[in-house]
């Protein structure tokens, strides 16, 4: 389903501000920050059946360029554009490319390296995937790539510097994504899995262990909607254990996928060493614990990455 978005009122006075001159600006800086990442999940289709569980391996590519200006002694705005690639070793219709488009304003509540800051932000994204349903799939003929579509995150964050080695931030973001229709195979169900909504809170913490060493630690709360693979097999008991929202054929996994309204807790730990003063080498492990209605879910990553920032 097409979506027309809007910016939110919030943002309106910033993005005048960006139209100012650069006599107007304090100062300014470019962003260049390209990375590379390699992850691996033990339950990438998401089931709720630990028999259906599938893994696979993910090398992503990403660059990230924009624009910092300083407009007062305390507010910066930034203005940032990404853009990814991503493939998988065993599941290529995942094999995706995207592009974001970002803005954010941070305000700093005085003078000092302990005070604390808030960073309203929004990100528009449109990601390209290679999951397409095959004409001869579909019951009504034609072809969907079922995940391509946009996505609009807005939120807030909000931090401070504890002391020399610690810092801590809160988040609250509001995710709306527009995914393709598939074919409708149960009358009276809507097909449109990938259009969701939700909400995310998180919570994260930075230690800086030594001079080159950061040890990182978050967690994440998210109520929306979720999307999960089925099969002949478990199809049914997904209905009789869940309220189904959507559900439509897919190719990737070789059989149905499905959303349902659910909650997810996520555990994410991260350890970063500092090569110079440019870039670093990355190692962490998260988890995630979800569940909707009587299903279970839970999905286990582990990522190490390299990273350079101009």
């Amino acid at each position: 389903m097409q979506k027309k978005y809007c910016i939110p009122t919030i943002f309106v006075p910033l993005l005048l501000l960006s139209g100012a001159s650069q006599a107007e600006m304090e100062w300014g800086e470019w962003i260049l920050d390209p990375s590379l990442q390699w992850q691996y999940q033990d339950n990438l289709n998401y089931s709720a059946y630990d028999e259906d569980e599938l893994s696979d391996n993910l090398l992503q590519l990403e660059i990230v360029a924009g624009r910092i200006l300083q407009l007062t002694d305390f507010t910066r705005a930034s203005f940032t554009v990404g853009v990814q690639t991503s493939f998988y070793q065993d599941y290529d219709d995942l094999n995706n490319s995207s592009v974001t488009a970002g803005v954010s304003v941070q305000h700093k509540f005085g003078t000092g390296p302990e005070k604390p800051w808030v960073r309203p932000e929004l990100f528009y994204t449109y990601a390209n995937y290679s999951d397409s349903i095959r004409s001869d799939s579909l019951l009504q003929g034609g072809t969907a790539d079922l995940r391509t579509g946009d996505t609009l995150t807005v939120g807030v964050m909000a931090g401070k510097r504890v002391n020399d080695r610690l810092d801590i931030n809160a988040s609250v973001h509001y995710h709306d994504r527009d995914g393709k229709s598939g074919p409708v195979i149960v009358p009276g169900i809507s097909a449109d899995v990938f259009d969701q909504q939700g909400w995310t809170l998180g919570l994260n913490g930075n230690y800086l262990l030594t001079s080159s060493w950061l040890l990182s630690a978050g967690y994440k709360y998210y109520n929306g909607d979720m999307d999960s693979s089925c099969t002949p097999d478990n199809v049914g008991k997904v209905f009789e254990n869940a309220t189904v929202n959507a559900i439509t054929l897919d190719n990737v996994f070789g059989g149905c996928v499905y959303r349902l309204d659910g909650r997810a807790n996520m555990l994410s730990l991260d350890l970063g060493y500092a090569i110079g003063q440019h870039s670093s080498l990355n190692l962490g492990v998260s988890y995630q614990a979800g569940s909707a209605d009587d299903l279970d879910y839970s999905n286990t990553s582990v990522q190490a990455s390299y990273m350079y920032s101009y």
